[in-house]
């Protein structure tokens, strides 16, 4: 079994995630991988500035930094689905594939303002 590690660069942006995919599934073929991810470029960043701003009363500026966030993972998912799609010849699959990524992406995502309505109202955050 090989175990590949990739960094929030590396998954980035829809490029460097589809290179880091066909990485993924070209190594597959010659063994069983186990694939560890980080969060996409600086996501974690964000997210502790999503819980700053929320734990300090902002949150209008918690939701904006919530929804940005979002916006961007779906954006990027469905970017790479339809490259990697349209390259195996499948692009007809692309809005089924992308609305079950979305979903995937959404249910993941979903607790998080729940977290900052709760930073929010108790106006502290914890050490990272």
């Amino acid at each position: 079994m090989r175990v590949m590690k990739f960094g929030g660069t590396s998954v980035g942006s829809p490029a460097r995630l589809r290179s880091s995919i066909t990485l993924m599934l070209r190594e597959r073929e010659a063994d069983d991988v186990a694939v560890v991810v980080s969060a996409m470029g600086d996501t974690t960043d964000h997210l502790i500035e999503a819980a700053d701003l929320a734990a300090s009363g902002d949150r209008d500026g918690a939701e904006r930094v919530f929804q940005s966030l979002r916006a961007l993972a779906i954006s990027n998912a469905a970017a790479v689905a339809e490259e990697l799609l349209s390259a195996r010849g499948d692009a007809a699959r692309h809005a089924d594939v992308a609305a079950a990524i979305g979903a995937e992406l959404e249910a993941a995502i979903a607790p998080l303002p729940r977290l900052l309505d709760g930073l929010a109202l108790l106006r502290e955050r914890t050490a990272q």
